[in-house]
């Protein structure tokens, strides 16, 4: 399934606010998988003509981000609350949880977020093999944009609309599954004599690691 995006048009400071960040949940809530919702960057220049002309650069970067979790998977406010209190100023992180078995069977009642979210959304981060274990309908991108469009104006929050349907229902026998990361590791001769060997990770298109 290649339907996972770069985040190469990204400035390179939300790249790197989202590689912390991604970190940082890794570390702490060790998520299944993480995909990317949406985010806000504001950036702030003051200058002064009364302060040696020194300026002052204030940077601020939301992000809403969907965290997959083991069904057995235990998320408290605590350790989110934590999360937030480990990041740099300026930062700050929203996160809806969902666990393996929930989001499965939203994407087999084709919940429009859900359904829309792994065809065309960024995954930030995978682990155990979870996005190939989910059935993602092969839906086109102009065939629902018009109603992802209205139903983005009727729940600007997201997740209260999750239960909306797409419309028509894709053909329930086509399905994306994604393959398999893929280690390969290389011989490479210097000069004829010694050798040095480097593993090389064929990850899905879009993943920040």
């Amino acid at each position: 399934m290649t339907t996972k995006h770069s985040i190469a048009h990204f400035s390179g400071h939300e790249q790197q606010a989202l590689h912390t960040i991604k970190n940082l949940i890794v570390d702490q809530l060790k998520p299944l998988m993480i995909f990317y919702i949406k985010s806000r960057y504001q950036s702030c220049l003051e200058r002064s003509t009364f302060s040696n002309m020194q300026k002052e650069d204030t940077r601020n970067y939301a992000v809403w981000l969907l965290l997959i979790q083991q069904d057995d998977a235990g998320i408290n406010d605590v350790r989110n609350l934590l999360l937030n209190e480990a990041l740099p100023d300026g930062y700050n992180v929203h996160t809806i949880h969902y666990t393996l078995s929930q989001v499965t069977a939203y994407l087999k009642t084709y919940s429009l977020f859900f359904c829309w979210l792994f065809r065309f959304g960024i995954l930030l981060h995978q682990r155990e093999g979870a996005l190939e274990k989910l059935p993602v309908p092969a839906i086109s991108k102009r065939q629902y944009a018009s109603q992802v469009k209205v139903w983005l104006q009727s729940f600007p929050d997201l997740v209260d609309g999750i239960d909306i349907k797409l419309n028509p229902v894709p053909a329930r026998h086509h399905y994306f599954y994604q393959s398999p990361c893929k280690n390969e590791n290389r011989l490479i001769r210097i000069n004829g004599r010694g050798h040095l060997t480097i593993s090389f990770n064929d990850f899905p298109r879009g993943t920040i690691t």
